[in-house]
């Protein structure tokens, strides 16, 4: 998961990845990425120099310094700039525990990526969560059209909801159109597809919630009163040419 952290109002995002026996880490600035890829060894080695003090097992270092990347958004985070933006040494410090009466401190080296690595780690993932979070809105939706529809039978059954708390009004559809030419609303769902093939699929647990074609239809409550017409059912039955009228309620 991306963590996002501020410097000089300036926005980063980090994300630490576990591959094999490597651990990747990410950084961007949005338009920009750059990349730290170190095997377990050498992470636990930065940590063990960046804080001599403390006396651990590998394993407990190691998990330290994963901790310290998870915590950037509440730490004490410093990029400096080496060669212009080709490499950056990024440093971490933050209380982990009440264990240390100390900080603990992190610094990495990151390189500049190609610019087809911000396209995979950045740009599809973004793309694909506009998709994914349409799909939720149109369920959403349809979720609450039909529950409406469920509030018009109870009421036509039943009568009024007592209690004032838990009336709400009917839901807008007109509510979710936004007229905007800088979001990218809209965009990439006649695409999905072609995206999922090319970058492929992301996992996604979506509920399909469709409105029948009942549910389209709004339904009149009928009230029968002293103002109604009469109800009776008359029948006339003919035996042999005699006629016999028979009245049922």
């Amino acid at each position: 998961m991306w963590k996002t952290f501020t410097i000089d109002e300036n926005i980063y995002m980090l994300k630490v990845v576990d591959s094999d026996n490597n651990v990747e880490i990410y950084l961007s600035n949005l338009t920009t990425i750059w990349t730290c890829i170190l095997s377990q060894e050498a992470l636990v080695e930065n940590f063990q120099e960046c804080n001599p003090a403390i006396e651990q097992t590998p394993e407990e270092y190691l998990q330290h310094a994963k901790n310290l990347l998870n915590e950037v958004e509440s730490a004490e985070v410093k990029i400096i700039c080496n060669d212009g933006i080709s490499n950056l040494k990024l440093i971490i410090k933050t209380n982990l525990t009440s264990n240390f009466k100390f900080k603990l401190k992190l610094e990495l080296d990151f390189t500049l990526a190609e610019v087809k690595l911000f396209t995979e780690k950045m740009t599809i993932p973004l793309i694909q969560t506009i998709i994914l979070l349409e799909k939720q809105q149109k369920m959403m939706k349809n979720l609450l059209l039909k529950k409406d529809r469920e509030l018009d039978e109870y009421q036509m059954e039943k009568g009024e909801i007592s209690r004032s708390d838990l009336i709400t009004e009917k839901f807008n559809t007109e509510s979710l159109i936004t007229a905007s030419n800088t979001l990218m609303l809209n965009v990439f769902q006649n695409h999905a597809e072609d995206i999922k093939k090319i970058y492929g699929t992301v996992e996604e647990k979506i509920e399909e919630v469709e409105v029948e074609s009942w549910n389209s239809v709004k339904k009149k409550r009928k009230i029968y009163n002293k103002e109604t017409a009469d109800r009776t059912k008359v029948s006339k039955i003919v035996y042999h040419g005699e006629t016999t009228i028979k009245q049922e309620n």
